[in-house]
């Protein structure tokens, strides 16, 4: 399962849109906290086996595994490279895996 984040206007005031989705469904959720309680509050009780987020801190504990979300990883790095943090090898070492991945894809992904 995955999910994401991000601010939302609500009658002139900041409120956030949570987007959770699995393998046969897709679950907007808007509230007025961006707190790990949203998440909590729509799973009631499950546990997904494999959680996929970023590293805010509300997306932590949700899965009995966590999943780095590839897109925020690249961000991050791509981040810390432009600032000169010393990304530039993490960034050119997970451009090369995002092509091996987009080369090798098809094979693993169902119908292909």
């Amino acid at each position: 399962m995955g999910s994401d984040e991000t601010s939302a206007r609500v009658r002139g005031k900041t409120w956030w849109q949570w987007v959770l989705l699995g393998s046969t469904a897709i679950c907007h959720v808007i509230a007025d906290t961006r707190a790990a309680s949203v998440v909590a509050t729509f799973l009631n009780g499950a546990q997904p086996d494999v959680w996929v987020a970023d590293r805010y801190g509300g997306q932590l504990g949700h899965g009995a595994t966590r999943q780095m979300c590839l897109a925020h990883l690249l961000r991050d790095v791509t981040d810390a490279s432009e600032d000169g943090d010393g990304g530039s090898a993490a960034l050119c070492s997970n451009r090369h895996l995002f092509r091996v991945w987009d080369e090798a894809s098809p094979a693993y992904l169902p119908g292909h």
